[in-house]
């Protein structure tokens, strides 16, 4: 859908990836977030992307802790992860008008 450039459909496929999961009893994949998040972004829903974006790292940061992966590839794939979510979502706060703010968060990461 992203290809198309057709926005509201990417964000169902996302929506029903995450309602999948959760009737599986699994956590949303932090990626299927992000990718949720950047169909918002582009659809130019950016309160709403930043949202997901700030759920995709948190999910990135609890990822793993079940031992599913070896720890340290788990550990770098996380840390990745929380870096690119969490940078997207202080440029989405950039995008909303707090330049500030987003400056702050981005240092942090």
């Amino acid at each position: 859908y992203e290809l198309n450039r057709k926005w509201s459909s990417a964000i169902a496929e996302y929506d029903d990836a995450v309602a999948t999961a959760a009737r599986g009893g699994a956590p949303a994949d932090p990626l299927i977030l992000n990718q949720k998040a950047n169909a918002l972004a582009a659809s130019g829903d950016w309160a709403a992307a930043r949202l997901a974006y700030l759920e995709s790292a948190q999910g990135f940061r609890d990822a793993g802790k079940s031992g599913s992966a070896p720890r340290e590839k788990n550990a770098r794939f996380r840390a990745d992860g929380v870096a690119f979510a969490s940078s997207n979502a202080a440029l989405a706060l950039a995008e909303l008008g707090d330049l500030r703010g987003a400056e702050v968060e981005l240092r942090a990461v």
